[in-house]
């Protein structure tokens, strides 16, 4: 699992994925200093706080200052409201990490720099998820097609029928299902075209949700 990781860790940034760069970057230095704020007091606090608070902090005496810059903030979608309170938005992506085989097993990851958003249904705010593309066919009865993005939870962990991205004998990478029988757990495709893998294997996390864009 180390290298997908060390992916991952060159692209957090505090708590963001550096898909939020671009976010970040189009604030203005006032509502970048709030920003700041906010995130230093759920750090310490852990709750968001008050426009009260908020105008303390920052030294502003006026509420419909700090509501300004809140709806500007909002309006980029770095902090929401749910049920009438407002929330932080630590970064509702994952970094796309490469290409994993739905098919014959291949060595490691073919990196991509992109960035990946997120609905927030798949997990916003969790750093230990990223996305993967898939090439190959082996799980098309499971609806995983070639070209779809696998959004994978990082852990060597995985109870069977799981569907898991592992790494087969130390090196080749491949998206298969997690089975069990007598002789213990085996990599199972989702294509009566593939053979079961039962070669020694690691696995390198679950996968947690499907993307399709549909042409």
């Amino acid at each position: 699992m180390v290298e997908i990781e060390k992916k991952v860790d060159r692209r957090q940034r505090k708590g963001y994925y550096i898909f939020m760069r671009t976010k970040i970057e189009q604030l203005t230095g006032k509502q970048l200093q709030l920003l700041k704020i906010i995130e230093n007091f759920l750090d310490r606090e852990k709750r968001f706080p008050t426009v009260r608070e908020l105008c303390r902090l920052s030294g502003r005496s006026s509420p419909a200052t700090i509501e300004h810059y809140l709806l500007a903030l909002e309006k980029r979608g770095l902090i929401g409201r749910r049920e009438g309170r407002w929330q932080l938005y630590r970064g509702n992506g994952v970094p796309l990490v490469g290409v994993v085989p739905a098919g014959v097993a291949r060595e490691a990851f073919y990196p991509l720099e992109e960035e990946l958003e997120l609905p927030p249904w798949l997990g916003s705010g969790q750093n230990d998820l990223v996305a993967l593309r898939v090439t190959g066919d082996s799980m098309i009865d499971a609806y995983i097609q070639d070209g779809d993005l696998v959004i994978l939870r990082l852990t060597s962990a995985a109870d069977p029928e799981q569907m898991v991205v592992a790494r087969v004998e130390g090196s080749e990478i491949t998206l298969k299902r997690l089975r069990r029988n007598e002789n213990g757990f085996y990599l199972a495709p989702e294509n009566p075209s593939y053979q079961p893998i039962f070669k020694p294997f690691e696995v390198l996390g679950i996968v947690v949700g499907v993307l399709r864009k549909y042409r």
